[in-house]
């Protein structure tokens, strides 16, 4: 995977870093006032030279160079600002977890989880904010480039998120994800390779390069050519009266976030077997509500990648076509 790929995952999946790297959370972590999320200065290198690399990789001139450096810049500081008191706990407990002499429970990973996959959806905003704010000054294909870099930054995300889901629900194992373990680096190895195939596949798909396109892996079920996302499209397509080239556009943008969807919801094939089985087994209200919030929170990603296609569908209608398409809903209305 290309490094610039590489570097913006690793920027606005900052506060995730500990969580691709297998943390753990311990109980009574300290605040540090030294905490790197206090340091702005190191915050702001790490974040411009970000910047500059994926400036490079989009071809941006000096002028866009440093609208794209401001927006990356201001959306980083907005998050950290935002989730201050919650990354700092969390990036302590990863330190004490890395050298603590024992790993930590099933039970204090699931809670470092579930203080985390919060952070991983803020950090899904700052991708789309970053994009949504660049974009404005790109041509076709500079906008091309970061989406594909967008969307590796989405598989990325998708990857941390199903493992805080399995940490959430019990399912860490101390003698794999404990980097005190023996088995660990290998196996971590292993994990950073899959993580960058993910990445690096989205990133191809994006560009809507055919020999990027992975075999439907097995866990995957075949989806009705009609499903709700498609729907949602057409009937975007025809409220605003799109042209041939918006329409072109706005199907572009269905394949690529259905393509995320999908192979997001292959790699969930395991969780998603196991809430079946939760919801089989329930008993009682109680059972079943563990079994929906499950399922919710599973789904979670699945639907921000639909909020995402509305946004890019969003763009697409000129002033004319908005103004024609209100003047029809008030015309249906009377």
């Amino acid at each position: 995977m290309n490094i610039t790929t590489t570097r913006m995952a690793a920027c606005v999946l900052l506060a995730a870093g500990a969580a691709s790297t297998n943390a753990q959370s311990g109980p009574d972590a300290a605040v540090e006032d030294d905490c790197w999320v206090s340091n702005e200065k190191l915050v702001n290198a790490y974040v411009q030279k970000a910047s500059r690399d994926m400036g490079r990789h989009l071809g941006l001139d000096e002028y866009q160079q440093q609208l794209f450096s401001e927006s990356f810049r201001d959306e980083a500081q907005r998050f950290i600002a935002g989730n201050r008191e919650t990354l700092k706990p969390l990036i302590n407990d990863y330190v004490d977890a890395v050298f603590g002499s024992t790993p930590p429970t099933p039970e204090l990973a699931a809670e470092w989880a579930d203080r985390a996959l919060p952070v991983i959806g803020a950090l899904r905003d700052v991708a789309a904010n970053v994009g949504e704010r660049t974009r404005e000054f790109m041509t076709e294909e500079q906008e091309a480039r970061l989406d594909s870099q967008l969307a590796a930054v989405e598989a990325g995300a998708d990857v941390v998120t199903h493992r805080l889901l399995t940490w959430s629900d019990g399912g860490f194992d101390a003698k794999s994800e404990w980097p005190g373990s023996p088995q660990f680096r290998e196996l971590d190895r292993k994990r950073r390779v899959e993580l960058e195939g993910a990445m690096e596949t989205a990133r191809r798909a994006a560009l809507n390069d055919p020999a990027a396109q992975p075999e439907t892996p097995k866990a995957a079920k075949p989806r009705d050519a009609k499903d709700e996302w498609t729907l949602y499209t057409e009937s975007f397509i025809r409220r605003y009266g799109l042209n041939e080239d918006q329409q072109q556009r706005a199907r572009l943008a269905l394949q690529g976030q259905i393509s995320q969807r999908d192979r997001y919801l292959a790699r969930c094939g395991p969780e998603m077997e196991r809430i079946s089985a939760l919801y089989t087994a329930a008993k009682n209200d109680e059972a079943l509500k563990k079994a929906e919030a499950a399922y919710a929170r599973l789904m979670e990603p699945a639907q921000t990648m639909f909020e995402v296609l509305k946004k890019k569908l969003d763009r697409l209608p000129t002033r004319a076509q908005r103004a024609a398409a209100a003047k029809t809903d008030g015309e249906r209305r009377e």
